[in-house]
């Protein structure tokens, strides 16, 4: 059984996009698909927590991709949720090249809803 084979979810990742300006010449920016159906296997990551910056941050779920192009910039949407990607670790293999990447994922509120 290979790595691929253990992708057993499948999940939308976007990436911030500017589709053109407004009115007053601001761009207008939207969330366009990466990758719309990406292989991947999803875990939850109960009490897990990274300091990003300035603060402390709870990770929700951890996302094992093939190596692609995804980044912090980045969200992923799997089973209706959105995720806001906090960090993508690079795993490497006995050849020291990138065989796959770890995302760290944490839930993204609507707004109105409780945290």
């Amino acid at each position: 059984m290979g790595f691929i084979d253990l992708l057993v979810h499948t999940a939308e990742i976007q990436r911030f996009t500017v589709t053109g300006s407004d009115a007053h010449g601001n761009p207008i920016k939207t969330w366009a698909d990466t990758y719309p159906a990406q292989a991947c296997r999803i875990g939850k990551m109960n009490g897990k927590t990274l300091w990003n910056g300035a603060q402390l941050e709870m990770v929700d779920l951890v996302m094992y991709v093939p190596d692609i192009d995804i980044t912090e910039e980045d969200r992923v949407i799997w089973e209706g949720q959105t995720f806001k990607v906090l960090l993508v670790d690079h795993i490497n293999d006995s050849t020291t090249t990138n065989h796959h990447k770890e995302v760290s994922l944490q839930t993204l509120k609507a707004s109105g809803e409780p945290t």
